[in-house]
């Protein structure tokens, strides 16, 4: 059974209230945040993107505006 942190369930509850258009997941390192949207990706059918490793960062960032699906996950994005 897998784990979920208290934020996980907060921001699941906004985005199945369709209450904020975005929302920004924000903490110190080692918390849990990739976790929390990659589990977020797996159980909405989101686009989980994690900028750190991309080998195209300007080209990855302008795809996601051709996206089908409704919820995107854009990781390391600073």
């Amino acid at each position: 059974m897998e784990k979920y942190r208290k934020a996980y369930y907060e921001i699941e509850k906004a985005i199945k209230d369709d209450v904020y258009r975005v929302v920004i997941l924000m903490g110190m390192r080692k918390m849990g945040k990739t976790t929390i949207l990659k589990q977020l990706s797996a159980k909405h059918n989101g686009y989980y993107i994690d900028f750190s490793i991309s080998k195209n960062p300007d080209q990855d960032f302008l795809n996601i505006f051709k996206r089908e699906e409704k919820l995107i996950l854009l990781d390391e994005i600073g």
